[in-house]
């Protein structure tokens, strides 16, 4: 958010939370998605796509967590399908 420019409370606004809420991800008080490296580069790249026209940011919002949902399924196919350490 920083380094984009974009306050908590922009980021609230646009997701339909409360920046209280903001923070505590932010903090890592909520949710454990924002300390995940691939989440936070498919956020990063939906913010830098929609920063400039914030009514397209919030209509494409399903888009994002369409693309999170599936690098985490992704992930969570892998580790299923990864050979134990002593198969």
């Amino acid at each position: 958010m920083r380094d984009e420019g974009i306050s908590q409370a922009q980021i609230a606004r646009l997701l339909g939370v409360t920046p209280a809420a903001v923070n505590q991800y932010v903090k890592s008080k909520r949710g454990t998605a924002g300390q995940d490296a691939e989440v936070l580069e498919v956020i990063d790249d939906y913010i830098e796509q929609y920063r400039d026209d914030p009514d397209q940011l919030s209509a494409h919002l399903c888009d994002v967590c369409n693309k999170i949902k599936l690098v985490l399924d992704k992930r969570a196919a892998d580790e299923t399908s990864a050979p134990g350490c002593c198969s």
